[in-house]
């Protein structure tokens, strides 16, 4: 909790000392790192000798207490990162679910999709749209779609926008102008 609060006070969110997205390498070396530690802190506090007395709270804090503290601080950093924010493609079903109102979803959501495998995007196109997408509400989902017959596709609940090329201008309106939809 400790990393976390730390984490959270110098982010984006609490002074703005430092700026790390959810695909940043850095979160990735900063993740391992922490883990790393963790893990070597509570195996210091195992005692061999020790253990055939009380082996069965070194076994509890290494085994789920380790796991429970890996969930808790995953679902933490995905909420503080914008979890929306997807490397894999959302499957058909969830997109359609994404896209329902009703009673308990008063506001839809939005879809921003794109699709490198098949278009040429540069090395900045993902980027740039991520970081439009985190600007908005966790509504905004933003996903990988390789088999789609576009390089971007914009979609709210009975919207569809597609482009040929970023432009932050037209998605920002398209979000804008759906987002109460």
């Amino acid at each position: 909790m400790m990393f976390l609060g730390l984490g959270f006070l110098l982010g984006r969110d609490g002074l703005g000392a430092i700026d790390i997205g959810p695909h940043s390498p850095l979160l990735e070396v900063v993740a391992t790192l922490t883990l790393a530690l963790v893990l070597f802190l509570d195996a210091v506090k195992l005692q061999i000798s020790e253990l055939g007395k009380g082996w069965l709270v070194p076994a509890l804090v290494l085994g789920p207490g380790t796991g429970m503290i890996i969930g808790l601080g995953a679902v933490a950093l995905a909420l503080l990162l914008g979890f929306p924010l997807n490397r894999q493609p959302i499957p058909r079903l969830v997109q359609e679910h994404v896209m329902e109102r009703d009673a308990g979803h008063e506001r839809g959501s939005m879809l921003v999709q794109h699709n490198c495998r098949s278009y040429e995007c540069g090395e900045d196109l993902v980027d740039k749209l991520t970081a439009v997408v985190s600007s908005y509400p966790p509504q905004v989902y933003l996903a990988p779609y390789p088999t789609m017959d576009a390089k971007i596709a914009l979609a709210a609940p009975g919207k569809l926008l597609l482009l040929k090329a970023f432009d932050e201008d037209k998605i920002r309106g398209f979000i804008d102008a759906n987002m109460d939809r």
